[in-house]
Formats: C-alpha cells, structure tokens, sequence
C-alpha cells in the first residue's frame, strides 16, 4: 500500500513538510481552494489561517500536526521507520 500518512505510515522515500504561516499577514489566502496553481507534489493547501506545526518524535515514529491559534487541527500526518 501506498504512504497516506494515517493508515499506511511507512514512506518510500523523502517527505517535505514546507510550513510557514504564523507571520505579520496570510499569503495568497485564495489559493487555498485553487489546486490548479499549487506545485505538483503538494498535498495539502493551507492558506486562510494562521497555525503553527507541532512534532511529536517517539523511538522510531513521528507524528506532525498543523494547528490553528484555537488548537483545532487542520492537517495531520505520522511517519513511522
């Protein structure tokens, strides 16, 4: 089965994690919903709100989540080796 992050956790290769949206304004906040313009290995398009990412590392697994200021979690992920 295929890497999806949830279910199957186990990569076949190199995962990137590009975050960035805790600075002073949103950027490009309509392209959220415009997959057409977004690169081709993106996944997922967060660009309405602010957040933060949080790693949680534990022996060989590795869990991401991507977080709003009022905690509610936008994205998720985990890795596992």
């Amino acid at each position: 089965m295929p890497y999806e992050g949830h279910d199957h956790t186990h990569p076949n290769g190199v995962i990137y994690l590009i975050t960035g949206v805790g600075g002073a304004h949103l950027y490009n906040p309509e392209q959220q919903d415009r997959s057409d313009t977004w690169q081709a290995f993106t996944h997922r398009f967060i660009s309405r709100q602010f957040s933060l990412t949080v790693v949680d590392r534990r022996g060989k697994s590795a869990s991401f989540q991507q977080l709003a200021p009022d905690g509610v979690e936008l994205d998720s992920f985990v890795i596992r080796k």
